[in-house]
Formats: C-alpha cells, sequence, structure tokens
C-alpha cells in the first residue's frame, strides 16, 4: 500500500495537462506569412525571416598621394579637435609640492613620490598632510637638471 502511495505522489498531473483535459475545443491557425517557408533536413516547413544585408566591408587603410599608406582611423583621430581646456581648473596657478609617499586623497587628487605640481587650491589642503611639503622652484629645477 505503501508503494501506491508513493507513486501516486510522484506522479502529479500538472495544471496544463488537467486545461487539455477539461477543454473540448482545440483550434488550429494557419500562420500567414509573405515569406514562402523552406524545407529543412527533417523534411519540416520552417519559415525563415527576413535576411539582414550587411555592409560591405572596406579597407582602413588608405593610399596617399605620395604614394604611401595610411590607416583611416589614425587620420580621423588625429584631426579631432581635442578639447583641453575642459580638464583644466579655473585657476591657472600651479604649486609645486614636494612627497615621501604615494598618497591619494579622495576629492582632491593624488600625488606620487617625489615632485607634483598641483592647483593652489589643493595644495592648500595637501600641506595639512604630513610628509608633504612646498617645493620651490629652483629645487625642482635642480632636481630635472636646468
Amino acid at each position: 500500500m505503501s508503494e501506491e502511495v508513493s507513486a501516486s505522489k510522484a506522479r502529479k498531473t500538472r495544471a496544463t495537462t488537467k486545461v487539455a483535459e477539461k477543454s473540448s475545443v482545440v483550434e488550429s491557425v494557419a500562420i500567414v506569412s509573405e515569406e514562402t517557408p523552406t524545407v529543412n533536413d527533417d523534411g519540416q516547413k520552417v519559415i525563415t525571416g527576413a535576411k539582414k544585408t550587411k555592409a560591405p566591408r572596406s579597407s582602413n587603410l588608405q593610399g596617399k598621394e605620395d604614394n604611401t599608406l595610411a590607416s583611416r582611423t589614425a587620420d580621423h583621430s588625429l584631426n579631432k579637435k581635442v578639447d583641453t581646456t575642459s580638464n583644466i581648473p579655473e585657476s591657472d596657478e600651479k604649486v609645486a609640492l614636494w612627497s615621501d609617499k604615494n598618497i591619494r586623497w579622495t576629492g582632491v587628487g593624488t600625488l606620487s613620490k617625489g615632485y607634483n605640481i598641483v592647483t593652489k587650491e589643493a595644495a592648500e589642503k595637501w600641506l595639512e598632510k604630513s610628509g608633504i611639503r612646498n617645493a620651490s622652484p629652483e629645487e625642482v629645477a635642480t632636481y630635472y637638471g636646468k
């Protein structure tokens, strides 16, 4: 008896099966397509969608008047107008700082070990930290051999 109970619990009827058993009306709907169906390897009719047309590939290389090859991508990126002023802060006054270690401060910036050129506003904040000091222009020039 326990075998009959476990077998009945294992085979539950699904909701879709119940609905299919109750429904006596089955509709067949014809699919209308502008494309003609094709037959696959199994002999079944298959409706395929419209094929996308691909753009023809073109070479990135171009010939120049002096019989040399050039890259269209490189020429395009070189001819772009680069706005270098957008990343520069309004204050053009710069200050040289010396740091004894690499340091990062969210909202202020990053300093590498050695000499760093920063804005005056950032320098005021950096000088609050230990291990960072002002560097004179003569000191920086001497370091870089000028």
